[in-house]
């Protein structure tokens, strides 16, 4: 109840300095983040690859971010989670670090588990056959 000046100050209620298990947590988040980075980035790499084989015979006119750009904002992202543990702003360092996790995850599960699914999430997507390669194929030769 009764707070002298050095009380009242604003620089009072600021956390600048690192506990162990802030260090922690922000490093768990570091590995968590790196790691569905990765399997982010092998799948566009993947995604590319095919595109790149299967160019003549499907439509690949998006492809979404290369895997070049999508490292490159992985990279910026990490490095101003970096740059802000740096400057010692534990709060926002772990809040970012927070969002970025589960943008990350989420993300991370539209990939693997919603991958068959259309803008609706009711109903599948219709997949192509994988022998159309070969239709197409056999159109060319024997059609002609």
């Amino acid at each position: 109840m009764n707070c002298g000046s050095e009380c009242e100050d604003l620089n009072s209620y600021i956390d600048n300095h690192w506990t162990s298990s802030a260090i922690s947590m922000l490093v768990s988040m570091c590995i968590l983040m790196v790691v569905m980075l990765l399997l982010i980035f092998v799948q566009r790499v993947k995604a590319f690859e095919k595109a790149a084989i299967y160019s003549d015979e499907f439509e690949t006119s998006d492809l979404g971010v290369s895997p070049l750009t999508m490292m490159t904002l992985f990279i910026i992202l990490l490095g101003l989670i970096a740059t802000l543990a740096k400057l010692k702003l534990v709060g926002e360092t772990l809040v970012l670090a927070l969002i970025a996790c589960m943008l990350l995850f989420i993300y991370v599960l539209k990939l693997t588990l919603f991958e068959g699914f259309g803008p609706n999430f009711m109903l599948p997507r219709k997949r192509q056959d994988p022998d159309i390669a070969f239709d197409s194929m056999n159109r060319q030769l024997f059609d002609a």
